[in-house]
C-alpha cells in the first residue's frame, strides 16, 4: 500500500492539471418557452451545421456536424471541432412550434468546457386552412373582399409571427380560394369580409382562437 499510494497521487495530478481541449468548440443549448425562460421544453431536436473549408474548397451547403434532443430540463450539449469554419448554425424543430435558426461568428466562439451557450425560445405554432367562398351570399354582385387580421398577444408584439397575407384580396362572384398560412399558436386571427349589395357594402368582422400545435380549418362565405 505505501508503494501505490504516491502513484495514485502522481495519476491524479497529471489528470487535474491536463489542459482543456482547445481545438473542440462545445455548445450549451437552452431551451424554453419564447414566453417564460424558466420554462424548459424538452423534446426539441437540436442540430449543428457548419461550411468548412477543406482543401481549399468551401461547401455551398450546411453539413450536420452533431445533433442531439433536450432533456427534461432543455438542455443539450453538441460540440464540433476547431478549424476553417466560415459559418456555423443551431437548427432546433420541434412537432407544433416554428424552426428555430441561431447563428454563431466563428471567429468569437471560445474553447473550454464552459462552451458557448445558447438560449432559445421556442414558439407553439397554428396551422390554418381556409377555404373562403363567393357563391352562398345574398350579394352576388360584385367581388367579395377580404383580409386577416393577426392579433398580437399584450407585451409581445415584436415576436409573434405569423405568414397570413394582411392585404385586401379579391374574390369575384361564384369562385372559391384556399389559403394557407401559419400564426403564433394560442393566439386569435380576425378577418375581414366586405360584399357590396345594391350600391351599399356589408362589412363582416370576426375572429378565431388558434391553438398550439394544432391545424385549424376555416370556411369563410
Amino acid at each position: 500500500m505505501t508503494r501505490l499510494f504516491p502513484c495514485f497521487l502522481i495519476a491524479f495530478s497529471l489528470a487535474a492539471c491536463r489542459p482543456e481541449n482547445q481545438n473542440e468548440w462545445l455548445f450549451q443549448i437552452e431551451t424554453a418557452s419564447w414566453l417564460d425562460e424558466n420554462a424548459p421544453v424538452a423534446g426539441v431536436e437540436v442540430v449543428l451545421e457548419e461550411q468548412r473549408l477543406n482543401n481549399g474548397v468551401l461547401n455551398a451547403f450546411y453539413t450536420e456536424v452533431d445533433e442531439g434532443v433536450t432533456d427534461n430540463n432543455g438542455q443539450l450539449t453538441l460540440s464540433t471541432s476547431r478549424g476553417n469554419v466560415l459559418s456555423i448554425r443551431l437548427h432546433l424543430t420541434k412537432e407544433g412550434c416554428f424552426e428555430e435558426f441561431v447563428l454563431f461568428n466563428p471567429e468569437t466562439l471560445t474553447t473550454g468546457s464552459d462552451g458557448n451557450v445558447a438560449k432559445v425560445g421556442i414558439m407553439p405554432a397554428c396551422e390554418v386552412n381556409a377555404t373562403i367562398h363567393h357563391a352562398n351570399n345574398p350579394c352576388m354582385e360584385d367581388n367579395l373582399i377580404h383580409r386577416w387580421i393577426p392579433r398580437d398577444l399584450p407585451g409581445t408584439e415584436e415576436n409573434v409571427r405569423w405568414s397570413c397575407g394582411t392585404d385586401w384580396q379579391a374574390l369575384e362572384p361564384g369562385a372559391s380560394t384556399n389559403q394557407l398560412c401559419t400564426i403564433t399558436g394560442d393566439t386569435w386571427l380576425a378577418y375581414q369580409l366586405i360584399w357590396t349589395c345594391q350600391g351599399a357594402d356589408s362589412v363582416r368582422l370576426d375572429s378565431t382562437w388558434c391553438p398550439a400545435g394544432e391545424s385549424l380549418s376555416l370556411v369563410l362565405e
